[in-house]
């Protein structure tokens, strides 16, 4: 009876340890899918390395778009205003405050429901100082007409300091 446990131990390990594998390789092939025609993208964002720190960012952004949360953008404003356009969202652009952002951005996931958010490309990743941008798919419904629309947000960071902080978010359709 003890050998049998033992290797329905093993055997349950190994099953598990299989499943970690194919998700990290799974997660790993899409992060290289979005790298730029010729470059490579690291395989794990946050670990170390000039590159990941962007990208962890642009992760966050990512993450907190999609479940409304005005807090996973604003975390990474800098002290300066942030260049904003956003279809969807108060006033046609400017240049505004991390407070100020905080109403637009609360007021877009008011009246919007984002369908899809995902960052497809990524531009300057590995050019160390150089301003930083990616571009998101973005799909939304507005909830007084209810119609589906579609655009291109684009997100840029720069350096301030030693921290990566979001410079200019603007929408193209």
């Amino acid at each position: 009876m003890h050998k049998s446990i033992s290797f329905l131990s093993a055997a349950l390990v190994l099953i598990v340890l299989l499943n970690v594998f194919s998700v990290c390789h799974a997660q790993t092939a899409r992060t290289r899918s979005l790298a730029p025609a010729g470059k490579a993208l690291p395989a794990a964002p946050g670990k170390s390395g000039a590159s990941e720190v962007p990208l962890s960012i642009f992760g966050d952004i990512e993450q907190g778009w999609k479940a409304g949360s005005v807090d996973g953008i604003l975390g990474h404003f800098g002290k300066g205003k942030v260049a904003l356009s956003i279809s969807g969202a108060g006033p046609k652009g400017g240049y505004f405050s991390k407070n100020q952002s905080y109403y637009l951005f609360k007021d877009l996931f008011k009246y919007t429901i984002t369908k899809k958010f995902e960052f497809t490309q990524y531009r300057n990743i590995h050019d160390g100082d150089r301003k930083v941008y990616a571009v998101a798919e973005r799909q939304y419904k507005r909830r007084d007409d209810g119609r589906l629309y579609q655009d291109k947000i684009y997100v840029s960071l720069q350096r301030e300091n030693e921290r990566w902080v979001i410079s200019e978010i603007k929408s193209v359709r």
